[in-house]
């Protein structure tokens, strides 16, 4: 029963996930669309864009880190037959 994680009261979709991949697909679209840009400063702004949206990426996968850690700190919590 050890490392068991009941799956079933999971949702179909994480908004976490989605959130994640949204991120992904900004950030690409920004790459392809600074190759076409004709001024430098339009490709540094670019570039910027590009910087911000990665640092924001690692913020938001230290905090799914960090929620998946209590999360499971938590299920382990309600196993343990002294809580109940």
């Amino acid at each position: 029963m050890e490392n068991e994680i009941d799956h079933g009261t999971e949702p179909p979709r994480f908004p976490c996930i989605e959130t994640e991949k949204a991120i992904s697909r900004a950030q690409g679209l920004m790459k392809a669309l600074r190759k076409d840009l004709p001024e430098i400063w339009q490709r540094e702004l670019g570039q910027d864009i590009i910087d911000n949206l990665d640092i924001a990426r690692e913020a938001f996968r230290e905090v799914l880190q960090n929620n998946r850690e209590e999360r499971m700190r938590l299920l382990e919590a309600t196993r343990d037959p002294r809580v109940l």
